[in-house]
């Protein structure tokens, strides 16, 4: 966004927020969004560069702030079985959440917004996977796995299930009971 005016810019990440979230990418136009917002187009167009640079920056921000979620359950979470339901639990709000199909939509729309989000997951990977070996490490997850292998197990899950027919509630109970089953597969004996 080009602006300083935080105020403004706010009330048109709001509406677009909203607009994406609720129609989709196709769903608005920027007549729409600056009608909404109270501005006239050529005033939104001085704060905005493009519907694309608008769209990729609500994603970042609502994908900053899954990720911000996620490592605050590592961070804050003292038992480590516990972070780890924590973090599944929140994986499967998210993926069986109702913003996981805007997501494969604006992926399509705008492959390089997918290129900028992959670069923000990749550093909740590196995360996620030191967690991970923390866990073998303490002897809570099996030693015989490697971190990496235990993540790619859970994108697989992840993957799969992002991709089915399910959906809502039924998706997420499906999910959680997959990431607990694979949770209580990677655990070392001795903690189960």
């Amino acid at each position: 966004m080009k602006t300083t005016d935080k105020r403004l810019e706010q009330r048109i990440m709001d509406s677009a927020t909203s607009f994406i979230f609720q129609k989709g990418v196709r769903g608005w136009s920027m007549d729409q969004l600056a009608a909404t917002a109270g501005l006239a187009k050529n005033t939104l167009y001085k704060m905005v560069s493009s519907k694309e640079d608008l769209v990729e920056k609500v994603i970042v921000e609502y994908v900053q702030g899954i990720q911000s979620k996620m490592v605050a359950i590592i961070d804050n979470e003292p038992d480590y079985l516990t972070a780890l339901d924590r973090m599944a639990e929140h994986f499967s709000e998210v993926v069986g959440g109702p913003h996981i199909n805007i997501l494969q939509e604006v992926f399509m729309d705008y492959p390089s917004i997918e290129e900028t989000v992959y670069r923000h997951r990749d550093e909740l990977t590196v995360r996620i996977i030191r967690f991970l070996e923390e866990g073998i490490n303490k002897g809570i997850l099996r030693s015989d796995l490697e971190p990496g292998l235990i993540f790619q197990m859970l994108q697989a899950l992840v993957l799969y299930f992002a991709r089915s027919t399910s959906e809502g509630p039924e998706l997420r109970g499906k999910l959680k009971l997959a990431f607990k089953c694979l949770i209580n597969g990677v655990r070392a004996q001795q903690s189960l």
